[in-house]
Parts: C-alpha cells; structure tokens; sequence
C-alpha cells in the first residue's frame, strides 16, 4: 500500500505529516505528488473535494530551497477566502520550520509590514500581486522559480486571466507552472499551450466521486419552498448547505427559512469583504444548521461535519454542480447532494441530464418520510399484484350479480314482488359500489405508499 514515506519527502514534512496524521495519500496525491517531482508543468485535474490543495503543496515545500531568500513560490487563487483558506493549509504545513516564510497577499489584509526580503512563498489573488508589484518596489517576483494557479477554470470565469498573464510575462522564463482545476476550458488550453507549448503532463481523475449520492427530488417551482421546507424536516443534519443560483433566490430562501424557524447562515458575492469575513468565522464556529449561498461559496470551502448539500435550482453555469455538490464527502468521507427540479420543464431535465452522474428519485410522502419513488412503484405494483390474489376475483363478482339475476328471474311466478326489475337493478348497483368503495380506497392507500 503507498503511504507518504513512499515519496521521500524531507524530514521535516513527513514529520508534520506524521503529526497530522495523514498517511494514506487520495488517488489524485499518488498520481501528482511524483509527476510535480518530473515534470516542469503539470495540470491536476481532478473534482473538488480530492485533495488537489496537498497534492501540489507537497511536492513543492519538498523541493523549496529554505536557504534562498526571496520569493521562489507564488500560488495564485481566485478570491481571497480561497486564499486564506489555501494560506491556513499552508502555515499548519510549515509551523515547525522557521526557515521557511510565507505570506498572504489578498484584499482587507493588513499589509503594514511591507518587507518581503525574507519570504519564500506568496498566497494570493493575481489582482492584488500585480497591484503591489507594480507600485511597491519591495515585492520582486521576477525571479521565482514556479507559479501555481489554483482553482484555473474559476480564475477564468471571473476574468481574472488578464492579471495572471501580466505576472507570468514579469517572472523569468525558465519557470515551473502548475494548474489545477476541476474543468479544462478552452481558455485554459489556449493558455498552456502559449506558456508551455503543450509540453505538459496532465493528471486526470476521470471518474467523479462515487461516495456522492445524488438524489432528485421533484418539485414544481410555485412549491418549491414549501418542499425545501419538509426536506430540512426530514433530513435535519448537524450542518447542511443550500445553494440558489440567484442572489435575490438566496435572499428568499434564507428569509423563508429564518420565518419557518431555523438558523440559517447567509453568503453571497454582494456581502462586503468584511460581511463575509464575519459571516465564514460564524459558519466555522457551528452557529448555523444551515447556510444559504450562491455559487460562491460552492469552491474551495471546507466545513467540518458537512454532509448535505441541497440545490434550490440547478447553476446557470451547469459545471458549478460538481463543486456544489463536492462541498460535502470532503476527502472520501459519504455525502448527499439534493437537487429539487421540475420533472415538468423541459429546461431543467435538459440541465440534469447534462450533469452526466447516477441518481436517484425520491419524495416526501404525507407522513413526512423520504421515500424512493422507483421503489415506490416496485412497492405498489406488488401490492396491486397481491390484491389480486388476496381479493375476491372478478369472475366471483360476476357470479354474485348472475345469482341475483337467477335468483330474481328463477322465483316462481307467485312469489315474484311487484317492481321485482327494479329491485334487481338496485341490488346489482349496490354491489358494484361497494366494490368500487373497495378499489378507490386501496387506490389511495398506494399513493399515500401504504400497504
């Protein structure tokens, strides 16, 4: 079996590994960690929620020149909390080396010291580098040795490419890039083959994650509320998140939420850095079962005890789900992502069927119970089948209303009662509703999936 001490890491990093307790390395780390040791450029691709963050750390703290001073690291990520979240992993790698600085270059940092004579590694976002390379003279990044570009495909999205290839055209040539990201854009091949002239290995974990269950829950967009409310009821987990593609949508489901009774965090990209500052050390501190986001918060994010994600409405951008629902089953832990749509709309049936994942349909029954709606029909199919053989058969009713009939025409002349015709008729029709009575009930007890 491989463990850490397979990849000959210095001393000092198998030492804080071993204090971590990390040992056995996720698929995407046995792949990356040697190829990162190989190869001058590498795109891990691999879904959120894999392990990409140490997968390059690694190898680059194992190969960092602690006697150098100076910048020879920069890790760019696409926005500050992915930043800071990136800079914690970092600082509890290197807390026990003194030798090895680092700091974080993100917006609403306090950069009052501004020597960077001593630092080896910067975590940031490409906007604010460029803006302290460019007016402050005491940051030099020309000569470092390797760039990482986390999260790339969000780092496109957000338009953020400009500033990248501004810093890459700064540093030396004769520079290591790594890329990591869940997709691979057009733009991001257009970009490796201009920096790297498609002389790089790609580290692919093709097969989304299997510990992921993904379940659909039906519901037509008038009632959509009301369903999200009796699935909290019936999943009620130690800390969910519920994701809306619209910030006005996050807005109604969180004040719907709030009005039903439940403790809900906020977060969305309209907050004020200091809003969301305040808002994420709540979310870490537990405050909250639930926390209602827009896409935002679906990269990058780690919330101990996670373990249920719930899309209000699938994402315009149809490739955010993976990191959606890659919030939970965080490093192969079990998970569950709940997506509520309209088996009706054309539209969204298009989207699901473009996630390209197994799922499975279910719903909250009358008694407030998760029910699988396949299993469901297999359940009254036999009951349909049993009542068969259990009830009285057809031919048996037939043979009550042909007795009533014989009996009524083989009575002889003199015992017949006037109107004898329509009696008859009355006894038949009182027959049938009765059996009528009879199946519309046991109807309804198999839509309310009873037996």
């Amino acid at each position: 079996m491989i463990n850490f001490k397979s990849f000959n890491l210095k001393p000092w990093i198998q030492n804080k590994l071993d204090e971590l307790n990390f040992t056995e390395p996720t698929p995407i780390q046995q792949a990356t960690i040697p190829a990162i040791s190989k190869n001058k450029y590498v795109i891990i691709n691999s879904s959120t929620g894999s392990g990409k963050t140490l997968s390059f750390l690694l190898p680059v703290l194992n190969r960092l020149n602690d006697k150098i001073e100076g910048i020879q690291t920069i890790i760019i990520t696409p926005s500050r909390e992915l930043g800071k979240q990136l800079f914690e992993v970092l600082n509890s790698l290197i807390e026990n080396n003194d030798k090895i600085n680092a700091r974080l270059l993100v917006g609403g940092e306090n950069l009052s010291n501004k020597s960077f004579s001593k630092t080896n590694i910067v975590v940031g976002t490409a906007s604010k580098i460029r803006t302290l390379f460019t007016n402050d003279t005491s940051i030099n990044i020309t000569n470092a040795k390797e760039i990482i570009i986390d999260e790339a495909d969000m780092s496109i999205d957000y338009g953020f490419f400009q500033d990248i290839n501004f810093l890459l055209q700064k540093i030396n040539k004769d520079l290591s890039i790594i890329i990591c990201s869940a997709t691979i854009p057009v733009e991001l091949h257009k970009f490796m083959q201009k920096y790297t002239h498609n002389k790089f290995k790609l580290i692919k974990i093709e097969k989304p994650l299997s510990n992921i269950e993904h379940i659909v829950i039906n519901s037509s967009k008038v009632d959509r509320l009301a369903t999200l409310s009796k699935l909290t009821q019936v999943l009620n987990p130690y800390v969910g998140i519920i994701f809306a593609s619209e910030k006005k949508t996050v807005n109604k489901v969180h004040e719907y939420l709030s009005a039903q009774g439940l403790k809900s965090a906020i977060i969305h990209g309209d907050m004020s850095s200091r809003e969301r500052k305040q808002m994420l050390k709540r979310i870490r501190n537990m405050e909250f079962q639930w926390i209602v986001a827009s896409d935002v918060l679906s990269r990058g994010l780690d919330i101990d005890g996670l373990n249920i994600v719930i899309s209000f409405n699938l994402p315009n951008n149809i490739e955010f789900y993976q990191h959606r629902s890659g919030r939970t089953a965080r490093y192969y832990s079990q998970g569950q992502s709940y997506i509520l749509l309209d088996s009706k709309s054309s539209e969204e049936n298009k989207k699901l069927n473009k996630l390209d994942i197994d799922y499975k349909v279910m719903k909250v029954n009358n008694e407030n119970e998760l029910v699988d709606v396949q299993e469901l029909k297999n359940s009254r199919k036999a009951m349909i089948s049993n009542s068969r053989k259990k009830e009285v058969p057809k031919d048996t009713f037939d043979n009550q209303i042909t007795q009533i009939k014989n009996r009524m025409s083989n009575a002889k002349s003199k015992n017949k009662k006037p109107n004898y015709k329509r009696k008859m008729k009355e006894q038949i029709t009182k027959l049938k509703r009765k059996q009528k009575q009879k199946n519309d009930k046991k109807k309804r007890r198999m839509r309310n999936g009873k037996k």
